[in-house]
Parts: structure tokens; C-alpha cells; sequence
């Protein structure tokens, strides 16, 4: 039996993501909102293998000084995935257009991910998008953020920036063997003039 039928993603048509673009005539600010240069930051983070679904890879975390090191195996014998996770306080990706990701990593399909309690026959929804590998500076527009539930893709979910109450990185790329990222930091960028 399929996961989902056309039927029930055409019922989520309604619920469209706001779109935002941004061009060079849209000037943003940006300003932290993970920063791990801040000893308390580590303590708000926490690891989500596939082990919660019989899965058999394994991801950890570490400080490095000013950066939280991020390593593991994936197995793709099962789940294939690992990812690293922490709440948000409400309201705090309001005005947000973009997420500037400031790290080092191996070169493997990383994928931001943010939660609210948007839900999908009972289940919790993520908004995900792809991390550019560039490194400091890798800019993650909210606008590119896609629905998926385990996987699947959720055609048109709807992303409430204001309610946003968890974001996460997740490697689940399919394929197997060791992996590294340094995150340095995480900025909310907002388009000037809207930070409060």
C-alpha cells in the first residue's frame, strides 16, 4: 500500500508555504541564534539516530573549543540516518527569511530541518533543505524549505515561521560509512529593518 495517495496531497493544497524571495535588492541582517562559543549552547543540543527505528548508525556529539564537533556512521541497513536537534523558543524565527549555517563538514548531503506542531495523519511534519557545503557563510532560504514526514515527501506543507519550535541537522544521504561536521554557529537572517 503507498504512503500517501494523490488524494490526500491534493488535501493538503491549502496549505501552501508563504513564498519569500530574495533578491540583491533585499538587504538582510543576521544575528545569532546558535553560537556555540557560548558554553551553555552544548548542553541545548541533543543526538536522534535511527535507532528509534531499528536502525543501526550511529552519530555523536563533542566541543571543540568553539565549535561542536558532529561525527558518526551511517547504515543504511535499516533507518540511515543520524541528526543532531535542539528546541527553539517560540517566536524566535518570526521575521526570519533565511538560516546562515557558519560550519566545516565532510561534503555529504546535510540537510537543515525545522518542526512546529504542524502534523500529517497525527504525525509531526519537518520542513527541510538542503546545507551548502561552502562552509561559513552557508545561506539556507526559509522560502527553499520542502514538507516531509520519515521521508516522504509532504507536497505544500504549511511553515509557520512564528511557531517554529525545534531545528535540526540531519545526514540521511543513502549512503553508508563515517561522517564529520564543525558547527560553529547558526544566524537567523531577517531582511533589514524587521529584527526585533
Amino acid at each position: 500500500m503507498p504512503f500517501a495517495t494523490s488524494a490526500t496531497f491534493a488535501a493538503l493544497a491549502s496549505l501552501a508555504v508563504p513564498a519569500l524571495t530574495l533578491g540583491a535588492s533585499d538587504p538582510m541582517t543576521c544575528r545569532p541564534l546558535v553560537d556555540f562559543s557560548e558554553p551553555q549552547e552544548f548542553d541545548r543540543w541533543r543526538v536522534v539516530n535511527d535507532g528509534v527505528m531499528g536502525g543501526l548508525s550511529s552519530g555523536q556529539m563533542r566541543r571543540d573549543g568553539e565549535r561542536m564537533r558532529y561525527t558518526g556512521v551511517i547504515n543504511t541497513n535499516g533507518g540511515g540516518f543520524s541528526s543532531i536537534r535542539r528546541p527553539l523558543e517560540r517566536g524566535a524565527l518570526a521575521n526570519a527569511v533565511a538560516l546562515k549555517i557558519n560550519h566545516d563538514s565532510d561534503g555529504r548531503a546535510y540537510k537543515l530541518l525545522l518542526r512546529s506542531k504542524a502534523r500529517y495523519r497525527g504525525r509531526r511534519i519537518s520542513l527541510q533543505a538542503p546545507i551548502p557545503a561552502q562552509g561559513d557563510g552557508a545561506l539556507v532560504t526559509l522560502a527553499d524549505l520542502r514538507g516531509s514526514l520519515r521521508g516522504y515527501p509532504i507536497p505544500n506543507a504549511r511553515f509557520e515561521r512564528s511557531e517554529a519550535v525545534e531545528i535540526s541537522i540531519i545526514l540521511a544521504d543513502g549512503r553508508d560509512g563515517p561522517f564529520e561536521m564543525a558547527l560553529r554557529s547558526i544566524e537567523i537572517c531577517e531582511r533589514a529593518g524587521t529584527s526585533v
